[in-house]
């Protein structure tokens, strides 16, 4: 037979039953772990953005095209000029200067001292190029600002006051 209990203990026991049953059947634990996730996500999203923001802000913030810079490439050339279009497609120089070795049979360009290389501006080539120069940027291994103290800005100065 049916072991009878009184109704108030009958009414506790299965309205506590109903209730924990009525609380997992509508998701509340779910749809709270997916918006624990959902905000993880935003926060992260927001974390990563921030940070290639200011890495992006602060990298062209250093290059400025109205100073000189030492622009390094692949090939082992260095070209001194005002760079341009860093994070475009297509940089350019301009003022633009290199080093040449002068050859005086005793040595070679490789291994030139500093008493037999010059510094050279674009331009004045036999075949007389504009004074720019348009760059491979996948050449270009990287980029150094020049301060006026240095040999180079002091003979690039003395260049461009004669």
């Amino acid at each position: 037979m049916k072991s009878e209990q009184p109704a108030s203990l009958q009414s506790t026991h299965t309205g506590g039953e109903a209730s924990r049953k009525q609380r997992n059947s509508n998701g509340y634990g779910r749809r709270l772990s997916r918006f624990n996730w959902i905000v993880i996500g935003v926060i992260t999203t927001l974390i990563l953005a921030v940070t290639i923001a200011s890495f992006v802000f602060f990298s062209r913030s250093q290059i400025d095209s109205s100073r000189y810079q030492a622009v390094f490439l692949s090939n082992g050339q260095v070209y001194f000029g005002k760079l341009h279009g860093y994070y475009g497609d297509r940089p350019y120089l301009t003022n633009v200067y290199y080093i040449q070795g002068t050859s005086d049979g005793t040595s070679s360009e490789s291994t030139a001292t500093n008493e037999n290389q010059q510094l050279v501006k674009l331009g004045s080539e036999i075949h007389a190029p504009d004074n720019t120069l348009i760059l491979n940027k996948p050449s270009i291994l990287f980029v150094e600002n020049l301060t006026d103290e240095g040999n180079v800005m002091k003979l690039i100065n003395e260049s461009e006051s004669k």
